[in-house]
């Protein structure tokens, strides 16, 4: 058995909706996308919930007795009148509300930071490292060297003169 965190298909009925209505996106689909962008930028149920709301998107909060937000449902404003409300969880399983306060609590595990060194480096309580040293050239192979002369000859002719490859005095 393979997990439930597949989105949940868009029904026939849904899309033949949106379609009469002019729309682009079926409602579920659409709900579904304002969902995760706004859990994505949210790491606290009452901050995710305020950015489905500034998105345009219908949302009630379901609570338990003792007043604690238990779930939330969503829905889109249509034209016609009634609006289609959906679950965080009928949407995607990974969209229901203890699923999404799971996620923002394993995501506020503080991490490691920066290594001592660089911590003292960049308070300036230590010394900069030292600047870096251009590569050793001469242990590379001789047709990655750097070859110096004139005219950009080099050693296989081209360009007389000092450094320039043959002597002159030959002969």
């Amino acid at each position: 058995m393979g997990g439930a965190t597949a989105a949940r298909h868009t029904t026939r009925a849904e899309t033949e909706k949106a379609a009469r209505a002019g729309q682009v996106v079926p409602a579920r689909d659409w709900l579904r996308g304002q969902v995760q962008y706004a859990a994505a930028g949210a790491r606290e149920p009452a901050v995710f919930l305020d950015r489905l709301r500034v998105a345009g998107v219908v949302v009630r909060e379901r609570r338990d007795p003792d007043g604690r937000l238990s779930g939330y449902t969503v829905g889109r404003r249509e034209p016609a009148g009634e609006t289609v409300l959906f679950g965080g969880g009928k949407l995607a399983a990974d969209l229901s509300l203890p699923q999404l306060v799971a996620r923002w609590q394993a995501a506020a595990v503080p991490r490691r930071g920066p290594s001592r060194r660089w911590r003292g480096w960049r308070c300036g309580s230590r010394r900069a490292p030292p600047p870096r040293r251009p590569p050793n050239r001469s242990a590379w192979p001789p047709t990655q060297q750097k070859r110096r002369g004139r005219g950009g000859g080099g050693r296989r002719g081209g360009g007389g003169g000092v450094g320039g490859g043959e002597s002159a005095d030959q002969g």
